[in-house]
This record gives structure tokens, C-alpha cells and sequence, in this order.
């Protein structure tokens, strides 16, 4: 009886070992979805990004996540697309374990098929109802990808999403802007491919940013102290205008104005 004691637990202790190795081993999913980015098999799309244009070649995959709430009904469908690109694969990631915290919805296109895929492709989505298809939907998204051939050497055109992950070049003649970036985005987020534009600092108290000098009242008001915080910048922003990049300390000035 001892003997058989001491065999089930060392059996036991085995099956134990095993079990950890094989999740020691598990892949994730997620760290491999982070390499395809940084290796630039795999472009991401977000809330941020709607009606953005944006290049891809045959053979990458184009995902695009919007956030949703499954316990509400509601559900990201494809509104519009054309039969050559097709249908993506929707997948759905609650955020977290409390009931109705809402998560992401996932899109993807994989941009390998015997058809022809080289040409323009606009996509429409809407967040919708199924039972309620003639309702109003409560949001919508909309993107153009253009997608050409391994090798092409084609820089981004005006308006069309640059750097990110893949790091995405603009055409000669233009650059990467990134300006203020939305609420919520990483430091890794894309920018928008724009003609360079030289901005200026003008008006009496220094408090406009435009790419012409301008007058202004000499009226001083208090939250111009906020546009000389350490780090504010007078640039090129993503929809092409100049105006501030602000810093943290600055939004919280003007707020406190």
C-alpha cells in the first residue's frame, strides 16, 4: 500500500509537469499579432481612422478594430464592398469580465485570392441592429484601401495613413504629419501624408498659429500664457492646418482658464 502511495503521487507530480511545460509552451496569440505588425505583415485600423485611405500589397492583412458592446444589440456589419475584395472575418474580445464593459470587434481582409485584388476598394460598415435593419445606425466607418503588387515602389499619396507599426513612407514631395494625436492613441499611431506648410506664430500676444503672419486685438487674455508651456509646438497638423501641439501640462492649462 505504501508503495503504491508513493507511485501516485510521483505520477501525479509528472502529470503536474507536464501541464506546465505544455502552458509554458502556449502560444499567444496576441504577442504574435504584435510581431506580424512590427514585421509589417499585418496594418491595423481603429475609431481613429475613419475615412482614412491607406496602400497595402497583395499577400498583407488589413484588420480593422472598432470598439462595441455585444449586450446591446448592436454589431459591426459590412455595409458596402466590392466583390473582388469580399467579406472579412469578424471576430468579437469583451474588455473586460464585467457585464456590459464593452470590448472590440475585429474585421479582417487577408489580402491573398485568385482574383485580382491590385486596385482601389472603398468599405463601408455600420454599427447596427440585425432586428432593426431600418434604423438609423448608431455609428459608421468608412476607409479606401489601395492595394498593389510586392515591389511596388509607391510612396503614400496626400491624405493616405503613413509611419505606424509598418512604418508607411509618403510620395516624393510629401511628409508624415502627425500632429496632436486622438484621445486614447499610443505613441505608435499613424500619421497622415501631407505637402509640407510652413507655420508661423503671430498675432499681438503670440497667439496664433497659421502658415500667414496675422493681426490680432492686443486684448491679452490668460490662456495665451498656455501656448509658451515647455513643449508647445506651432506645426503641421494631420488635416493639413497648422495649428498647436499641445503637451499635457498645456491642455491642462487651458482647461483651468
Amino acid at each position: 500500500m505504501k508503495f503504491a502511495n508513493i507511485l501516485l503521487v510521483a505520477v501525479s507530480l509528472s502529470l503536474a509537469g507536464s501541464v506546465v511545460a505544455c502552458g509554458g509552451a502556449e502560444p499567444n496569440a496576441e504577442d504574435d499579432e504584435t510581431m506580424d505588425e512590427l514585421q509589417g505583415k499585418t496594418f491595423s485600423l481603429t475609431d481613429a481612422d475613419n475615412g482614412k485611405t491607406i496602400t497595402l500589397e497583395t499577400g498583407k492583412t488589413l484588420k480593422v478594430k472598432l470598439s462595441a458592446n455585444a449586450t446591446t444589440g448592436y454589431a459591426w456589419r459590412v455595409k458596402s464592398v466590392d466583390r473582388t475584395l469580399g467579406q472579412p472575418t469578424i471576430s468579437y474580445k469583451a474588455s473586460g469580465g464585467a457585464v456590459g464593459s464593452g470590448g472590440v470587434t475585429t474585421l479582417a481582409w487577408k489580402l491573398t485570392s485568385p482574383l485580382d485584388l491590385t486596385g482601389t476598394h472603398k468599405v463601408e460598415l455600420e454599427y447596427q441592429r440585425p432586428w432593426a435593419e431600418t434604423a438609423p445606425a448608431a455609428k459608421t466607418f468608412s476607409f479606401t484601401l489601395k492595394v498593389v503588387k510586392p515591389g511596388t515602389p509607391v510612396g503614400r499619396g496626400e491624405g493616405e495613413m503613413c509611419g505606424g507599426f509598418a512604418n508607411l513612407p509618403c510620395a516624393d514631395g510629401l511628409k508624415c504629419v502627425f500632429g496632436n494625436p486622438p484621445s486614447g492613441a499610443s505613441a505608435d499611431m499613424s500619421g497622415i501624408c501631407r505637402a509640407p506648410k510652413t507655420c508661423k506664430i503671430s498675432g499681438c500676444s503670440g497667439e496664433i498659429c497659421a502658415d500667414t503672419s496675422r493681426v490680432s486685438s492686443c486684448i491679452y487674455r490668460p490662456e495665451y500664457a498656455c501656448y509658451k508651456k515647455p513643449g508647445v509646438k506651432c506645426e503641421q497638423q494631420a488635416d493639413g492646418a497648422c495649428g498647436w501641439s499641445l503637451t499635457t501640462d498645456a491642455k491642462q492649462c487651458l482647461t483651468q482658464r
